[in-house]
Parts: C-alpha cells; sequence; structure tokens
C-alpha cells in the first residue's frame, strides 16, 4: 500500500510495569488540591488530595480486616462521589475489583456473584437489601460496607459504614506502599458482560489491561 494512503498516529506510550494501584497512586499524589470530581446535583466537589487520603484509610482498614491480595471485592452501587473511594481502596490492597450492576435483580445478582464470589462488598441503600439476601445464600462474604450518603430505615449491626471505614485508620498517605503483584498475570477487575445472548459472563482483566487503557485513553 501506498504511504500517502496510510494513516498514521503518534506512538502509543509505553506501559508501566506496576500494577494499576500503584499507578493510580501517584496520580492523586501529582494533582493534590485540584478538582476531582463534582455532584452536579449538591455541587459537592472533592479534591485529588481528598480522594487519596479517603481511599488510602479504607485501604489500611481494608487490610486489617484482612482482604488482600487473591481476594475479590464487589461494589454494588450506583454513581456518586464515593463510588471510586472502595474501587481505588481494593486495586492499593492488591485484590481484584468486582462492580455490579445496581440495577440487578436478586437472581441476576446472584448469577453474577456466584462468579466471583466476593469476600467483601461495598452496598448502596438502594441495594443493600438485595447483597444482603443473596450474601446470606451464597456464604461467601464477609463483610458488608454500606456506601453513599443515604441510610436504610433499618441498618444491621453487622453492616460497616463507609465513613467509619475512613475514620478508622489514621497516618499520612505519604508513607502508604500499595500491594504488590504482577501486572501482567494478575487480575484486577471481574466485569460482567452484557448477557446479549444468555446470562452476564465475569470478563477477567488484568493490570496490564486495564493499565494499557488508562494511558491511551
Amino acid at each position: 500500500m501506498d504511504a500517502e494512503h496510510v494513516v498514521r498516529g503518534d506512538a502509543a506510550p509505553a506501559v508501566p510495569h506496576t500494577t494499576i494501584g500503584c499507578y493510580l497512586l501517584e496520580k492523586l499524589r501529582e494533582h493534590g488540591g485540584a478538582s476531582a470530581q463534582v455532584d452536579v446535583t449538591t455541587g459537592e466537589t472533592q479534591t485529588y488530595s481528598e480522594i487519596l487520603e479517603k481511599s488510602v484509610r479504607i485501604a489500611r482498614r481494608m487490610q486489617e480486616l484482612g482482604i488482600g491480595p487473591g481476594d475479590v471485592v464487589g461494589i454494588a452501587s450506583e454513581n456518586s462521589l464515593d463510588f471510586c473511594l472502595p474501587v481505588l481502596a481494593t486495586f492499593y490492597v492488591g485484590a481484584v475489583c468486582a462492580p455490579f450492576n445496581p440495577a440487578y435483580t436478586e437472581e441476576e445478582l446472584m448469577h453474577a456473584m456466584s462468579i466471583s464470589r466476593p469476600r467483601m462488598i461495598f452496598a448502596s441503600a438502594l441495594t443493600l437489601h438485595k447483597v444482603n439476601a443473596v450474601a446470606g445464600k451464597l456464604g461467601c462474604v464477609r463483610e458488608l460496607v454500606l456506601i453513599g450518603r443515604q441510610t436504610p430505615t433499618a441498618l444491621s449491626a453487622t453492616v460497616r459504614r463507609l465513613s467509619d471505614l475512613c475514620s478508622a485508620c489514621t497516618g499520612s498517605s505519604a508513607t502508604f506502599c500499595p500491594a504488590y503483584v504482577d501486572p501482567e498475570t494478575s487480575t484486577c477487575l471481574i466485569l460482567c458482560s452484557s448477557g446479549t445472548t444468555g446470562l452476564p459472563k465475569g470478563v477477567e482483566l488484568s493490570h496490564r489491561n486495564y493499565l494499557q487503557h488508562a494511558i491511551t485513553t
């Protein structure tokens, strides 16, 4: 093919040999006090530094609870300012993040959770009842945490709050070091396929997969 008929872009950036947790932690440190996200309804903002401090505190508490490499952490919540916090914390501790569609029925949630079998789940007030019901049947969930600003009418004493995880651990984020796992072979995400031709499947993404996406978009 003639060279003049070929459209070429810039060379793709090299993918660093690191984990997604290490990469995102450094980016949060770099951007500091700049605004990271805004709640369009309330106008509330979060800076990169605020996200850094909260996510590191959650990660430290997760480690105290025994969550680490090889464990799966589920998240069943609609979008909110808090959604990114357990995701980042999960990456920091080297665990696998498994997000679930908050619109899933209890039956759909049972199928998705039976694939990834999370040891810990962060659920919103909208999904907490369904998650709790499924967790009781599967028997794999050891920790259930309420995420978001809304509180259900009746909250079980066994359910932790995200704010409690944030306040339980202190210490500067500057001294925090994420857990290391092999970015080439270790899974960082289990995503559920759409299930167009059948039930959803669990799709594993490695740290390198996700890093490739992060640095090229």
